[in-house]
């Protein structure tokens, strides 16, 4: 192996130390430099692409996600995260898109079904967000974020009976989630069950 190549390898290899730390910072300096050797390393690119983003330097992420995907077009990781941006910046055509070809690439990633569905959610499309996230409670039935805006989707439609039971079944999961406590708390005070609407609420203050 060329010492050229254990640079490279070395440099890449810190920074996705830095990433799993959360030091985005010194992540995008070894990647940049791991880069200087090898410019159109897709695999480079889509990190420092993700510690951009997690810095919320959205334009240096998309650049970098671009030329990753000139490489590779089918690569859904980036495809994914440029979604995520794009969604950031209420940019939702674009956003929309990059989410319908990153699961054409990989259709059972829950991460990707349950960010679709939020997406959809947010924009009261509730039929299509219920799809998604119905699809990843299929492939991961204990999958609490799924639950919890299937959830928060029946409260809206005003169907309390299902918020509790989807509710109810995450906090079986992670029972000290408070948006899902507060949500189920809703739920029973608009069933008019006022105590157990008090006892959530109560259990929400402890944590």
């Amino acid at each position: 192996m060329s010492l050229e190549i254990k640079s490279n390898y070395a440099n890449a290899l810190q920074a996705k130390i830095c990433f799993n730390l959360q030091q985005y910072e010194e992540t995008i300096q070894f990647l940049s430099k791991a880069l200087e050797i090898n410019p159109k390393d897709k695999t480079i690119l889509t990190l420092r692409g993700g510690a951009y983003f997690y810095l919320d330097k959205h334009n240096n992420a998309i650049r970098d996600l671009n030329k990753s995907l000139e490489t590779e077009h089918n690569n859904a990781t980036a495809l994914f995260l440029r979604g995520e941006i794009f969604y950031c910046l209420n940019h939702f055509h674009e956003a929309f898109l990059d989410f319908y070809d990153a699961l054409k690439f990989e259709p059972d990633n829950t991460d990707m079904l349950v960010l679709r569905g939020e997406a959809y959610l947010n924009l009261e499309h509730y039929y299509n967000a219920l799809l998604n996230l119905e699809k990843a409670l299929e492939i991961l039935p204990e999958n609490v974020a799924a639950l919890f805006y299937s959830g928060k989707i029946f409260f809206e439609l005003e169907q309390y009976g299902r918020v509790l039971s989807y509710s109810s079944e995450a906090l079986k999961i992670e029972p000290g989630f408070v948006p899902i406590l507060i949500l189920r708390g809703s739920a029973y005070y608009c069933l008019k069950k006022y105590k157990e609407a008090l006892e959530d609420f109560k259990e929400n203050q402890s944590y």
